[in-house]
């Protein structure tokens, strides 16, 4: 039987931090394509709600989707690449890379704090944050 190893928030932002240095995300950003408001709130509600007529239009069961090749690369070293500037995000729950922004990553912090989004440059410098119409109720991870 094989033993798991407990997932900490810090061991997320490693896991992280590895897959950029290894180029899962790269380049700069500008924090001027930023939107100004959380990306969920073009549906006119906090994130992790959707209004009925948003969900009229989900599919009754998600579409089977094929599961990529699992990745053969191997990684001699980790090797911080940045730290997360921001006192108010004391302990990370989840992170995840902009699809659409190259160089931009989101994070939220464990319950206990408000909820909001924060965004982070690739170096960990703090670019924006957004405050949720949401309870943080042990948010454990983000994609």
């Amino acid at each position: 039987m094989s033993k798991r190893r407990q997932v900490t928030p810090l061991r997320i932002v490693r896991i992280f931090l590895v897959m950029l240095a290894s180029g899962f995300a790269s380049g700069c950003a500008s924090t001027n394509h930023l939107p100004t408001r959380p990306p969920d709130a073009r549906f006119g509600q906090a994130m992790g709600t959707v209004m009925a007529e948003e969900s009229s239009r989900l599919p009754a069961t998600p579409a089977a989707t094929e599961m990529p090749e699992p990745a053969t690369r191997i990684i001699d070293a980790i090797q911080q690449i940045g730290t997360l500037e921001d006192a108010a995000l004391d302990e990370v729950s989840g992170m995840a890379a902009s699809r659409t922004i190259p160089g931009v990553l989101f994070a939220i912090n464990d319950s206990g704090a408000p909820a909001m989004l924060f965004a982070f440059d690739d170096s960990g410098a703090h670019l924006r944050q957004w405050h949720l119409e949401a309870d943080n109720r042990d948010w454990e991870d983000m994609a």
